[in-house]
């Protein structure tokens, strides 16, 4: 299977948790597997704002570091995306009549 251009970015940063790394260095690493390096910029972009990347403007250049996340955060963070689904799970049409039916019972 082959890897997609923002996993292998996330992967290089990963590696090198420390290194800030510049914008020009992914952008060579996607030429070499065939990626433009408009592309390689757009998914720059998606990993900072999904908060993978920590983008840095040093003397008109833009460099890039991993940011990692803390263990609470991460727990957070999915005890939050749980919540959510059982949300959207209780807001199905199927769940309602069980609901109304529970209701009645009561």
């Amino acid at each position: 299977m082959k890897v997609s251009l923002k996993q292998r970015i996330a992967n290089h940063a990963r590696l090198r948790p420390t290194e800030v790394i510049s914008g020009g260095e992914y952008e060579r690493l996607g030429m070499e597997h065939g990626y433009k390096a408009s592309n390689v910029g757009r998914r720059l972009r998606e990993l900072e704002n999904e908060g993978t990347l920590e983008r840095m403007m040093i003397k008109g250049h833009v460099w890039y570091k991993w940011k990692q996340k803390s263990p609470q955060k991460e727990a957070i963070d999915r005890i939050y995306n749980q919540a959510v689904d059982n949300v959207k799970l209780r807001s199905t049409p199927m769940y309602k009549p069980k609901v109304a039916e529970q209701a009645r019972l009561l």
